[in-house]
């Protein structure tokens, strides 16, 4: 089976290990927002999209 090119909010919910509003804060956040795609009524995340926002996400501690 191929690997998945594009995720599901609820994908990427559970990848980041958060709820699905805080992905939806995410996607809508004025500061480096996380791409999106829409597809007629779905909201879809490219994989490598994602990977490349969480590099970009400084770790604070």
């Amino acid at each position: 089976m191929p690997e998945k090119i594009l995720i599901d909010l609820s994908e990427v919910a559970r990848l980041l290990g958060v709820s699905r509003p805080t992905v939806y804060s995410l996607l809508h956040r004025e500061y480096d927002p996380l791409p999106y795609i829409k597809i007629g009524r779905l909201t879809k995340v490219k994989l490598t999209d994602l990977n490349q926002w969480l590099d970009r996400q400084g770790v604070e501690g």
